[in-house]
């Protein structure tokens, strides 16, 4: 596995999702700063989410750009069996991340803290949530998680574990505190919840491993959260 492990893709795929977690965050933090914009309004913070999701967006599209021509025909030529597998591998990954979840919330007795936030967000902005959880966002990870990482390893199994591994690691990043040992013990429990996002970027990247297009897990993807988003307005 170690011979297979092709370590320049990793860390450029790597240097993506660290930008678009932390460092993008930062720079828009900055800005917003310097120019007196107060992200504690709602609003505001809504908008600066949009430009970060705008500006991740047309730096990944345009630098896989070519690759992502090839896939879309790959993904229209065959829709029809490329659209099963999608519906496929989200069957797996709802049922999945439907028991584990069950499980945690269980022994915890809260749901996961980047739940609960979606959920404030999509109840305040439902607009919004829509744009950006069910088409924009996915678009987005599934270019960073998915493709990002597609030839780190040969093995396929290794990819969807490393690929499933990352994704939801990002999900709960949110949740950790690091401003004391305190606060960050205080907040460990929530590392649970990588089981079931990690679980489902597991069976997001065997949608792509297995049809070679990111359109697929892209479908994969989107039919999860727009079931979420429905769900949470819905008030189930």
């Amino acid at each position: 596995m170690i011979k297979d492990f092709n370590g320049k893709e990793f860390i450029r795929g790597l240097i993506f999702v660290i930008c678009y977690i932390f460092i993008l965050p930062l720079a828009i933090s900055y800005f917003a700063a310097l120019v007196g914009w107060d992200l504690s309004n709602e609003r505001n913070y809504i908008l600066a989410n949009l430009i970060l999701y705008v500006i991740s967006f047309a730096f990944l599209v345009f630098y896989y750009r070519k690759s992502l021509k090839e896939e879309e025909q790959k993904y229209i030529k065959n829709f029809k069996s490329f659209f099963f597998t999608a519906l496929k591998s989200w069957g797996k990954a709802l049922v999945f991340m439907f028991v584990t979840n069950l499980l945690i919330i269980s022994l915890l007795g809260n749901i996961a803290a980047n739940e609960s936030a979606n959920r404030n967000i999509i109840g305040m902005f439902p607009l919004f949530s829509i744009f950006a959880m069910v088409f924009l966002g996915p678009f987005i990870e599934e270019l960073l998680f998915r493709k990002g990482f597609r030839h780190v390893f040969t093995s396929k199994r290794a990819y969807c574990l490393l690929s499933g591994f990352l994704f939801g690691f990002a999900h709960i990043m949110a949740s950790l505190d690091f401003t004391t040992l305190d606060a960050f013990i205080s907040c460990l429990p929530q590392l649970l919840f990588i089981i079931p996002y990690g679980g489902m970027g597991y069976f997001f990247a065997q949608a792509y491993y297995d049809t070679d297009s990111i359109f697929t897990s892209t479908t994969t993807h989107m039919l999860h959260n727009a079931l979420a988003v429905l769900v949470s307005m819905l008030g189930v």
